[in-house]
C-alpha cells in the first residue's frame, strides 16, 4: 500500500517492514534520506536513499551475501524505478569509500518485475534466480536514470548479491580484486564469503587482522507510484564471451611500467575463458595510458533475440574491469549486409594519486564510470523478433588481467507497452 505519511511515521514503518524481511545476523536496511524530485509532468516522483546496517570487514576480507539472506529495502509496491545509484559507504558518516580501500566486485540485483529471461541474463542466475542487473565498481561514475515517463517495474521482493573485498591493507591488491584462483586465472569462485582474498603472496602473517572498519552499502532510487505515466521498460543483460561471465586476457606485448619497458617481451596466449591463465604484476598507472598500437584483444558473441525482449531500445550501459577499454553493441538484421552500431560504453579510468588518500570516485588505475547511451523518442533502435545482437568488448594487451567481465545493459519498451 502506498504510505503517504512522511517524516518519522514513514521511516518507522518502513525500518519496520525491513526487519521484517530479515533475520539476526542479516544485513538489513533504513531510510536514510528522502526528498520530493519532480520529473516532468510527474508531481509524485522522489528520490530515496536507503542504507544498511554496519558489516564489518578487516584487511583482506571477502563479503559475498546470497540473494535469499539478503533482503533490499525498496519504496511500497506500486512504483516504478527511474533511476538507482549505489556506492559503499563509511557507516560511522556515510561518507563514500574509495575503490582502493574497499573494492565493489559487484550488486546484482534481483526481483520478479521487467526481467527477459535467465537464458538471456547469462551468467547471473544463482538458485535458478534471475538477476535484473549488477551495480559494480564503476557505479559512482555510471549514470543510471531512464528517460521521463519510462520507468522499471518496482515488483518484488528484492534480493541482492553483494560482493565486496576490503582491498586496503592487501601487499598484491591486483590478484585481491582480480579473485585469483590457486590454478590460475580468476573468479568470484576464489573469493568466498569471509575468506581472506589471495592478496596475500607471503601468507596471512603480512595481514593487520586487528584493522576493522565498519561500511554500509547506500543506494538512492528514483521512483513514483503514478505508474499510469509510465511507460514500462524490460531490462537484459548480454555478456560478450557467451555466458562464460569471467575470463582472463594474457599479456601479447610489452609491458608498460611506470617509467620504461625494461620488462618487455612477449607472452604467447590468446583470450581465454574462466578457470585459466595466469598472474602477473600490474601497475595500476598504466592503465590510464593509451596500448600501445597492436596491444588490444577483443571477444564478441551473436544472440538471437527473443520473442519477449522486442521493443524500443532506450537505454545502454556497459560493464568491464581493469584493463577494459569499451564495449559495443551492434543490431544483426536478417537481409542487412553489415551491423547497425546501437552503443559504445566507454571505460573512464581514474586518474587521481592515492597518496596521501585515495579520491573517492577518482582512484587512479580504476575503471570509475562507462559511459552510457540513451535514445530520443523517433530515434531509437527497435529490435524485431528474428534480429541478432552482438556484444564485443575490447582489451589492452600489454598488461595481464584476469576474472575480467564484458557485460552490455539493455533498457527496452515492448512494441505493445504504450502509455497507459
Amino acid at each position: 500500500m502506498w504510505l503517504p505519511t512522511r517524516g518519522c511515521l514513514l521511516m518507522a514503518l518502513w525500518l519496520q517492514v525491513a526487519a521484517a524481511t530479515g533475520a539476526a545476523g542479516r544485513i538489513l536496511f533504513s531510510v536514510v534520506s528522502e526528498s520530493s524530485d519532480q520529473r516532468g509532468t510527474d508531481v509524485q516522483h522522489k528520490r530515496t536513499t536507503f542504507r544498511s546496517s554496519a558489516f564489518q570487514l578487516d584487511p583482506g576480507r571477502v563479503l559475498l551475501t546470497h540473494p535469499n539472506t539478503t533482503h533490499l529495502l525498496m519504496p511500497p509496491e506500486p512504483f516504478v524505478i527511474t533511476s538507482l545509484h549505489l556506492e559503499v559507504v563509511r557507516a560511522s558518516d556515510g561518507q563514500s569509500v574509495p575503490l582502493t580501500e574497499v573494492y565493489n566486485h559487484h550488486v546484482a540485483l534481483y526481483a520478479a518485475g521487467g526481467k527477459v529471461g535467465a537464458d538471456i541474463v547469462c551468467g547471473g542466475v544463482v538458485d535458478m534466480m534471475d538477476s535484473i542487473f549488477a551495480i559494480v565498481a564503476e557505479a559512482r561514475g555510471t549514470k543510471v536514470e531512464f528517460p521521463d515517463n519510462h520507468g522499471f517495474a518496482g515488483a518484488g521482493p528484492w534480493l541482492a548479491n553483494i560482493h565486496l573485498i576490503r582491498s586496503e591493507g592487501v601487499p598484491d591488491v591486483k590478484r585481491c580484486i582480480e579473485c585469483a584462483c590457486p590454478t590460475g586465472g580468476g573468479s568470484e569462485d576464489c573469493c568466498k564469503h569471509l575468506t581472506i582474498c589471495p592478496g596475500f603472496p607471503l601468507g596471512e602473517k603480512d595481514r593487520n587482522a586487528s584493522d576493522i572498519k565498519g561500511y554500509s552499502l547506500q543506494y538512492t532510487v528514483g521512483w513514483s507510484p503514478s505508474i499510469e505515466q509510465y511507460r514500462l521498460l524490460k531490462y537484459m543483460t548480454l555478456d560478450a564471451t557467451g555466458c562464460q561471465l569471467e575470463f582472463h586476457v594474457p599479456a601479447r606485448c610489452p609491458w608498460m611500467w611506470r617509467n620504461n619497458n625494461e620488462h618487455g617481451g612477449r607472452v604467447s596466449g590468446g583470450i581465454g575463458l574462466r578457470g585459466s591463465g595466469r598472474d602477473l604484476p600490474s601497475d595500476f598507472v598504466t592503465a590510464i595510458r593509451p596500448p600501445q598500437p597492436g596491444c588490444v584483444e577483443h571477444v564478441s558473441w551473436d544472440y538471437e533475440l527473443p520473442a519477449n525482449a522486442e521493443g524500443e531500445l532506450v537505454y545502454n550501459k556497459g560493464h568491464i574491469h581493469t584493463g577494459g577499454l569499451n564495449i559495443s553493441a551492434y543490431l544483426l538484421r536478417p537481409g542487412e549486409q553489415h551491423p547497425r552500431h546501437l552503443c559504445t560504453s566507454t571505460a573512464r579510468y581514474g586518474t587521481a594519486e592515492n597518496f596521501p588518500v585515495a579520491v573517492a570516485g577518482n582512484e587512479l588505475g580504476y575503471v570509475v564510470g562507462m559511459s552510457t547511451c540513451s535514445f530520443a523518442v523517433g530515434q531509437r533502435p527497435l529490435l524485431r523478433a528474428g534480429d541478432r545482437v552482438r556484444v564485443e568488448a575490447f582489451y589492452r594487451t600489454d598488461l595481464w588481467f584476469n576474472g575480467v567481465m564484458g557485460l552490455m545493459d539493455f533498457a527496452l519498451a515492448p512494441f505493445q507497452n504504450d502509455l497507459i
